[in-house]
């Protein structure tokens, strides 16, 4: 089981390079599981996506450390930010067992940001993402805008991330989910 101690090392990492990232994979599990049970979704379901919530962020730690603090990116920048969900999945699939909670993990992790119709990225389609994934994009926008961060001046109150999310087009979120 040497493939899923490395894994949790991972997050170990992540936890040790940025207090904010670590603390942000954490609030959106336990905010997506939440959101998960005010669905009705099956226990399973929302196991598995509380570890996806743990995991979809891990490209992160590919990338270099300066880039996840910056307040503006440049395009070679914001390119190289955006490869995150790609830079994930080798990590998340080196493991000894293919389950459906590796291949829930996967799924959310490689379609977090494109999006419920289209405009997100990466770029290889368009309206991709799973219930999951939207689950784990609403529960991302909500927390990294209601949480301080190393580049953000202002956090949102509970009610103003909430309005800010209501204004998101449908594009990129399920407005029945945001409702």
């Amino acid at each position: 089981y040497q493939d899923e101690i490395d894994l949790l090392l991972l997050l170990t990492q992540i936890k040790n390079s940025l207090e904010y990232r670590y603390s942000h994979s954490v609030n959106v599990a336990v905010l997506s599981i939440g959101f998960g049970h005010a669905l009705g979704l099956h226990r399973t379901l929302r196991r598995d996506l509380g570890i996806a919530a743990l995991l979809y962020d891990s490209g992160m730690m590919k990338l270099p450390e300066n880039l996840t603090s910056l307040s503006s990116l440049n395009p070679k920048e914001r390119e190289l930010l955006e490869r995150h969900p790609i830079l994930a999945i080798p990590l998340i699939l080196h493991t000894s067992i293919i389950d459906s909670t590796v291949l829930r993990s996967v799924n959310v992790t490689f379609a977090h940001h494109l999006g419920a119709k289209e405009g997100g990225y990466p770029k290889f389609g368009q309206g991709l993402a799973s219930l999951s994934s939207q689950i784990i994009a609403i529960a991302d926008f909500y927390d990294a805008r209601s949480t301080p961060q190393p580049y953000r001046d202002k956090i949102l109150t509970p009610p103003e991330t909430l309005a800010s999310l209501a204004r998101v087009p449908e594009r990129f979120l399920i407005p029945s989910l945001i409702r």
